[in-house]
């Protein structure tokens, strides 16, 4: 994902955890956002 920063375009990396409910139904548990893993 790219994301503007302090007037910069950077790359972020985007993390979702999902899991499986009883039913077999898929949630999204949550989602963070962070600095990419070739970030400077």
């Amino acid at each position: 994902m790219k994301a503007r920063v302090g007037g910069c375009v950077v790359s972020r990396a985007v993390e979702v955890a999902t899991g499986v409910a009883e039913d077999a139904s898929r949630e999204v548990l949550g989602i963070a956002i962070g600095d990419s893993e070739d970030a400077e």
